[in-house]
Formats: C-alpha cells, sequence, structure tokens
C-alpha cells in the first residue's frame, strides 16, 4: 500500500514536473549508504548527494529508531532541503 503510493506521487511529481530531481530510498538503503560513506569518509558526499534532491521520499522512517547518527545526518538533510522549500515525503 503505502510504499505503491509513495512511488506513484514520485512518479506523478517526474510527471509533472520533468526538471525536478525526485529520489525514493528506503531507510534501510538510506542507512546502508550512510554506513559506508563513514567508513570510506565520504561523508559530505553522502550528505550533498541528498541535499541536490527536489523531492525526497523516504519509505519506512520507523526503521531509524535507535540509529541516532543516521538519525542526526538525516536531520540535518531534512532541514536544509526545507530551508530550501523542497519536498520530502515520509512514509511509516
Amino acid at each position: 500500500g503505502k510504499t505503491h503510493l509513495a512511488h506513484a506521487i514520485g512518479n506523478q511529481i517526474k510527471q509533472l514536473y520533468p526538471q525536478k530531481t525526485v529520489l525514493y530510498v528506503q531507510i534501510e538503503m538510506f542507512a546502508n549508504q550512510f554506513i559506508d560513506a563513514m567508513k570510506n569518509g565520504h561523508i559530505n558526499d553522502f550528505i550533498h548527494f541528498y541535499q541536490m534532491m527536489d523531492v525526497l521520499i523516504i519509505d519506512d522512517i520507523q526503521f531509524f529508531a535507535g540509529k541516532d547518527k543516521t538519525q542526526d545526518v538525516f536531520f540535518h538533510i531534512f532541514n536544509h532541503l526545507h530551508q530550501n522549500n523542497k519536498q520530502i515525503i515520509l512514509t511509516c
């Protein structure tokens, strides 16, 4: 249900606004990418990548529970997107 709706929202945005950068990502993938970036010393590249999105769709946000460092970096990205009037869609 919710995952299909999230994808449909992203697809509709791309259809109506093809110039927009839309990214759908499950929280597990986000967390794994964050861990890899930390291990490889590429955390700034990781953050910059997500900050470049016009629309960021994060699925299963509830799996952030207990992952303090991942939450911190996400809130940094969230704040940047919000301050730049970008769209953030969270599913739970």
